[in-house]
């Protein structure tokens, strides 16, 4: 998996260190769009490959993609609803 510098995710508050493509192993570009792993929430790849939450407008154009739609009910079916730190997570 890709690295790239940590960064928070704008939903659940997550570390976010890694990203990878759906098809393919392409380091993310700033405008990409980032479903988290541990909540599922859609973030933005900003020009330092931070996140920032998704524009309403984003969020509609996602949510017509038929590819980010079937990543987000794999994730859920595979992972559900859980947030940061994940139920498996020992502190």
């Amino acid at each position: 998996m890709p690295r790239v510098p940590t960064s928070i995710c704008p939903a659940c508050d997550a570390p976010n260190d890694g990203a990878q493509q759906v098809n393919g192993m392409r380091r993310p570009r700033p405008g990409d769009v980032s479903i988290c792993f541990y909540c599922g929430e859609l973030g933005i790849f900003n020009s330092d490959l931070s996140l920032r939450t998704p524009s309403v407008a984003e969020l509609e154009i996602m949510r017509r993609d038929p590819e980010i739609m079937l990543v987000l009910r794999i994730r859920h079916r595979e992972i559900g609803t859980h947030t940061y730190p994940p139920p498996w997570h020992k502190s």
